[in-house]
């Protein structure tokens, strides 16, 4: 009778710890997915609109500017799961990246764009210049109170166009990469690779 009650205690105590269990997966879903819902385009958007908002209610229009490039660069990221975009898109995305980093370096950072305008057509890996330009920063700016110069830029050679981002040091110390080539104009699949970097002095 006695080893009857126990194995019965001993079941419920196990039954009473699985229903925990799935209490406790199922709520950790709904905060996952509660999560998810926050962090979707329009979530998004509609916060930085209204921290933007906010902003100009306080004439604070730096801080406009500001959150107007960090949400250029996000449209530009999500685009809409597409992996490959034209490289006007990725131009713009690369300018607001450069604008915000201007913000934080100030006189260090000095940048130039020169991507032709007949090359904007052609399709590209989405988001290629970015990382190219961040180390260009961090090996080119960051380390130097003197900063330096970005140069991000196209070359065509034939029916391919090569994107290249530069970084210049008053001491005369260059960084620069060119790759991930892709066809012009559009025609055809976009070509992909990894950087060449070249590093020194003159």
């Amino acid at each position: 009778m006695l080893g009857t009650s126990f194995n019965h205690m001993v079941e419920k105590i196990d039954d009473l710890i699985k229903e925990l269990y799935v209490e406790k997966q199922i709520r950790l879903e709904m905060q996952l997915k509660s999560l998810q819902e926050q962090i979707k385009p329009h979530f998004l958007y509609n916060t930085l609109d209204t921290i933007s908002w906010l902003a100009r209610a306080h004439d604070a229009m730096d801080v406009v500017q500001l959150i107007d490039a960090l949400t250029n660069m996000f449209r530009v990221g999500l685009s809409s799961g597409q992996d490959h975009i034209p490289l006007k898109e990725e131009k713009r995305h690369v300018v607001n990246y450069l604008y915000i980093q201007k913000v934080r370096y100030g006189e260090r950072l000095r940048y130039e764009i020169a991507i032709p305008e007949e090359y904007e057509e052609a399709i590209v890996p989405k988001l290629i210049l970015q990382p190219l330009v961040e180390n260009a920063i961090y090996h080119g700016v960051k380390r130097k109170r003197s900063g330096g110069t970005i140069q991000v830029g196209a070359r065509a050679e034939g029916e391919m166009l090569y994107l290249t981002a530069r970084g210049y040091r008053p001491d005369g110390w260059r960084i620069s990469a060119a790759g991930w080539p892709t066809r012009r104009a559009g025609k055809g699949r976009p070509g992909s690779g990894f950087p060449i970097w070249q590093k020194g002095y003159g």
